[in-house]
């Protein structure tokens, strides 16, 4: 027995951009986790004057990485403003998006522990990179698809 076609427009279209929008500040919040307590040294004591363990590795990846997610949000924003129909390979596409949206603290907390380690950085671009790939991807899906409303013209969607 084959699926029924689901409209989704309105609720549906509704839904997945507040999915969407969701996801942006979660992933932006685990960014955050990655700091921690700085160590005085000796620990005797929190009045003492020692120097904090240096952690701008960190703080310099949270910086970078916050930036970064806020621009594909966005992208994205810009993106839900103009959509007006989403269908099933739209939001499985969508989704993949939003999961490495949420995966991007992870490189950057590698590169904030390994300061910089060529691995870490490789790791780290290779995480922006196909999450700038699949933000491109969702992008072109919907002008393929024509599920965008009509201030999108035909010369816009060849890019002219």
């Amino acid at each position: 027995m084959a699926l029924p076609h689901f409209d989704e427009r309105g609720r549906g279209l509704d839904h997945a951009i507040t999915f969407s929008d969701g996801v942006f500040p979660i992933a932006i919040t685990l960014l955050v986790l990655s700091f921690r307590v700085p160590t005085f040294l000796p620990a005797t004591s929190m009045r003492t004057s020692s120097t904090p363990t240096d952690e701008s590795g960190i703080l310099i990846g949270f910086a970078l990485s916050f930036y970064v997610v806020a621009r594909f949000w966005m992208t994205h924003h810009r993106l839900s403003v103009l959509l007006r129909y989403v269908d099933s390979t739209f939001i499985a596409l969508n989704l993949v998006f939003l999961a490495f949206i949420v995966f991007l603290p992870f490189p950057t907390e590698v590169l904030g522990v390994y300061d910089g380690a060529t691995t870490a950085v490789v790791f780290d671009a290779l995480a922006m990179t196909i999450t700038g790939l699949l933000s491109t991807a969702v992008w072109q899906y919907a002008l393929t698809h024509r599920l965008m409303d009509d201030r999108v013209t035909a010369a816009w969607r060849r890019g002219g």
